[in-house]
C-alpha cells in the first residue's frame, strides 16, 4: 500500500477498480518474537470515510483503543503465562498512560533484572519467597538499593493488576523486605567557586542558560522547556508549567506537564538577569531575521539559475548545486518553523530543545575547566543543588520548599540542603563557648 507525503499521518492508499481510497493503518508490537529474535508486529487497517484529515485522526485513535482492548482481553484469557510474558503484555497495555522515558525504563528493568530470573516462572505459581530471593540476589551482586526498589515498584504494580485480572491469587511482592537506601550527598559549589562560575557565564550570552539555572534552581528539563511567553520581562517573573524529556533510545524530545501542582510555580528574577535575557531575545530576533534573508537570497539564486546554458560536469555540476540550495532552504524553513512554534528561551540546533547530555558534557565541563574547577565534581543538577543550598541560608524551610517545587518538605531537607563549611565552623565555635 503506497503512502504519499501529502497525506495525513497513518493514511495509505488502496486501489480498487482503478480508484484510490483512503485507509488508516496502524502497526503495533506484540509480546511474541520470531526465531531470529525480531519482534512480531500486527497491522490493523480500516477504511476512512469521509476522506478527511479529521476523520483519519479519529480512526487512528480508535485503532489504538481497539488494540489495547483486545490486548487486555488476551491477557485475561491467556492460560497460565510466565511472569516475563505477562510483564511484556502489561507494559504494552499501560504504555499510553506512561511517558516515553518511563516506559523505556520499565522495559529495561524487566529485560535486565526480571526476564532471566523469576521471569521464567509461571505467574500463578510465583511465591513471595521467589521475589524475596530475587531482591537478595540482586543486592549480593552489588546492585544498589535504589535500583532494587525500582524493580520492586514494577513488580508490585504489575502483580497488583494481575490479581485483578485473576491471573494469580496473591501479590507476591506485597510483603517483600526491601534493602536500605544509601544516601549520597549531592555536590554543591562553594561561594568561591560560585563567584568564579557566574562571573564567567556573564561574559557571553551562550552561557546564560547556566546563570539562569543557578539563580532559579530549576531542573534541566524545566529550563530547557521554557518559552518566551513564560517570562514577563517587565515584572522579572518566570512561570513554570512544563518540562522536556529525552528518550534513552533517541528520537524527538517530548514536552509534558509537570507532575504535581507544587512543581508549577513562579520565580522572581534579578534585574541583572532579566536584562541579560532581553539581550538574548534581541540576538535571537536578529538570528531569525538573518534566516529569512538567507531564504530570500537562495531563492533569488534559484530564479536566476538556467541549467541549459551551463555545462554539466560528471559530478553533477549546476544540478548538484541546485539540490544543495534546495536542501539549505528546506533546513532553514524548518529552523524558522521551530523558532515560531516552540518559542524556546534556550533553543539548540534548528530551534529544537538542547540536549541535556551535550549541555553537560560539552559546555558545562568546559566552563568548569576554564574557571579552574574540577569538572568531575559537578553536573547540571549540581547547579540546582547549589542554588537551593545557598537559598537555605536566607529562606525558611517552608519558603525553600515552595521555591524548589517539592511536594514534601522531607525531600527538600534530605536531598537539597547541605551544611556549609561556615555553618560547621559556627557550630564548633558555639560548642566551644558552651563547654568553656
Amino acid at each position: 500500500m503506497p503512502r504519499k507525503k501529502n497525506l495525513p499521518r497513518y493514511v495509505v492508499l488502496k486501489t480498487y477498480y482503478g480508484k484510490k481510497h483512503w485507509y488508516v493503518r496502524r502497526t503495533f508490537p506484540t509480546a511474541e518474537f520470531y526465531p531470529n529474535g525480531q519482534r512480531v508486529y500486527i497491522e490493523m487497517v480500516t477504511k476512512c470515510e469521509p476522506e478527511t484529515a479529521e476523520r483519519a485522526a479519529e480512526l487512528s485513535a480508535w485503532l489504538v483503543e481497539e488494540f489495547n482492548r483486545q490486548k487486555a482481553k488476551t491477557v485475561s484469557n491467556t492460560p497460565d503465562p510466565t511472569v516475563s510474558v505477562y510483564l511484556n503484555e502489561y507494559l504494552e497495555i499501560i504504555k499510553p498512560k506512561l511517558s516515553r522515558r518511563t516506559h523505556e525504563d520499565y522495559s529495561e528493568i524487566h529485560k535486565r533484572y526480571i526476564k532471566n530470573t523469576i521471569g521464567k516462572l509461571k505467574i500463578a505459581k510465583l511465591a513471595p519467597l521467589d521475589v524475596q530471593k530475587l531482591y537478595s540476589a540482586l543486592s549480593a551482586k552489588g546492585i544498589s538499593g535504589g535500583v532494587v526498589r525500582k524493580v520492586h515498584s514494577l513488580l508490585f504494580q504489575a502483580l497488583k493488576q494481575a490479581v485483578k485480572w485473576q491471573k494469580t491469587e496473591i501479590n507476591a511482592a506485597e510483603d517483600a523486605i526491601l534493602p536500605k537506601l544509601t544516601h549520597i550527598d549531592k555536590a554543591a559549589m562553594s561561594k568561591e567557586e560560585l563567584a568564579k562560575f557566574i562571573g564567567y557565564c556573564k561574559k557571553s550570552l551562550k552561557n546564560l542558560v547556566f546563570w539562569f539555572a543557578l539563580e532559579t534552581g530549576f531542573r534541566p528539563g524545566e529550563y530547557l522547556a521554557l518559552r518566551w511567553s513564560d517570562i514577563d520581562l517587565e515584572t522579572c517573573v518566570v512561570r513554570l508549567d512544563r518540562a522536556v524529556s529525552f528518550a534513552r533510545s533517541g528520537g524527538n524530545p517530548e514536552f509534558k506537564e509537570l507532575k504535581t501542582s507544587f512543581s508549577r510555580r513562579s520565580v522572581k528574577l534579578t534585574r541583572e538577569l532579566t536584562d541579560a535575557l532581553c539581550g538574548l531575545k534581541k540576538s535571537q530576533e536578529a538570528q531569525e531575521a538573518e534566516l529569512k534573508a538567507k531564504i530570500l537570497r537562495f531563492r533569488n539564486v534559484q530564479k536566476q539559475f538556467t541549467p541549459h546554458k551551463k555545462k554539466i560536469s560528471s559530478r553533477g555540476g549546476m544540478f548538484s548545486n541546485r539540490k544543495k540550495r534546495e536542501q539549505i532552504i528546506e533546513n532553514t524553513h524548518e529552523h524558522l518553523k521551530n523558532i515560531k512554534e516552540l518559542d524556546l528561551v534556550f533553543p539548540g540546533r534548528k530551534g529544537k530543545p538542547r540536549s541535556m547530555l551535550n549541555l553537560n558534557r560539552r559546555e558545562l565541563k568546559e566552563i568548569l575547566k576554564a574557571c579552574g574547577i574540577d569538572p568531575r565534581k559537578y553536573s547540571l543538577y549540581s547547579l540546582r543543588h547549589t542554588c537551593l543550598t545557598q537559598m537555605s541560608h536566607v529562606l525558611t524551610v517552608r519558603e525553600l520548599q515552595d521555591f524548589a517545587g517539592h511536594a514534601s518538605i522531607t525531600t527538600t531537607l534530605k536531598f537539597y540542603v547541605h551544611a556549609s563549611d561556615d555553618a560547621k565552623a559556627k557550630a564548633a565555635d558555639a560548642w566551644s563557648s558552651i563547654i568553656s
